[in-house]
């Protein structure tokens, strides 16, 4: 009985020994498994840092993206009224250039005229004045064109 009892006792101490070393086991696996999550744990903060530091800056790319948008609408709409301005001189000094054309070719028709009549019976400072006239508008005409 004594005999039956010891080896009992040994089978009980060998099963308690396996129960400790599994026990062991399980303890160190999962100390282990702990670190594992908490490595996870700060992948993820990590991962939730960069995403909202990507969002942070992809909204303001975004915002810069909309300034730069509305400051060359703005510039575009400046230039346009530019260009509308300019045009309308350049209509402006075509109509004139157009008038002064007019003008100039009546007053050398009468000009002519007057010199088939002869200009002995006119006075010497009416021609220098008339001649002084159509040299300014022969310069001002050519200021135009250019």
């Amino acid at each position: 009985e004594l005999a039956r009892l010891e080896h009992a006792s040994r089978e009980i101490n060998k099963q308690l020994q396996e129960a400790e070393a599994d026990y062991l086991t399980g303890t160190e696996r999962l100390a282990e498994l702990h670190r594992e999550v908490a490595a996870c744990e700060e992948d993820v903060d990590r991962f939730h840092a960069t995403k909202a530091a990507a969002q942070a800056e992809a909204e303001e790319a975004d915002a810069a993206a909309q300034q730069a948008l509305e400051t060359g609408h703005a510039e575009v709409m400046k230039l346009r009224r530019r260009y509308d301005d300019l045009a309308s001189d350049v209509s402006n000094l075509a109509q004139q250039r157009e008038l002064l054309l007019t003008q100039m070719s009546e007053e050398k028709a009468e000009w002519e005229k007057l010199q088939r009549v002869g200009t002995a019976q006119f006075s010497p400072s009416l021609v220098a004045c008339s001649n002084h006239s159509m040299a300014i508008i022969v310069v001002w005409i050519a200021t135009l064109a250019h």
